[in-house]
């Protein structure tokens, strides 16, 4: 009698030490019941990289000095497939952030400027694979402890100020296409 009273306390033992990065919920964004996702990363300084980081700099970056939004890209039927990505913060030219799309350990998009505060990404829906997991990042090349917040969106939408607006070659932001 006393070997089944073991076996019963120590499965629930282990079921309450199990490790918690099974359980970790990746936001799904699917155009219909999510629409938009957004991250508010606060930094202390930059990532160390004032000239723009390498592939493996930004894939290795860590939350301290790079802000991620992961999340699972999953259109649902009828959902136009492009991606919208818009990163912004205050201090054009004292500050410079740049806009990454990480996904199947590579980077899939990017979007780099100089002087701004505001960049724009479109990545077409064809770059893009149905159910796999993705990372937006917001790499600090520089910055002397700013606020940056990315936005994705599905199907894509950048503000009305994206890519295709008419004003796109305005100083404040840089927008790109991938």
């Amino acid at each position: 009698m006393v070997r089944p009273h073991l076996a019963l306390a120590t499965a629930a033992l282990l079921a309450v030490l199990a490790p918690a990065a099974h359980a970790e919920k990746v936001p799904v964004l699917d155009g219909k019941g999510t629409k938009t996702l957004s991250l508010r990363h606060d930094t202390t300084r930059g990532a160390g990289a004032p000239n723009g980081p390498t592939d493996a700099q930004v894939l290795s970056c860590g939350q301290a000095d790079c802000g991620r939004l992961d999340f699972l890209y999953k259109p649902g039927k009828g959902v136009k497939r492009d991606l919208g990505m818009q990163l912004s913060w205050y201090y054009a030219g004292a500050t410079r952030i740049d806009l990454f799309l990480v996904g199947g350990g590579k980077v899939v998009a990017r979007c780099a400027g100089s002087v701004a505060n505001t960049r724009y990404l479109l990545v077409p829906g064809a770059a893009l694979k149905s159910g796999q997991r993705y990372t937006a990042v917001m790499y600090y090349d520089y910055s002397f402890g700013e606020k940056g917040v990315v936005t994705v969106t599905l199907p894509a939408h950048v503000g009305g100020q994206g890519p295709d607006a008419s004003d796109k070659f305005n100083p404040k932001y840089a927008a790109c296409s991938s």
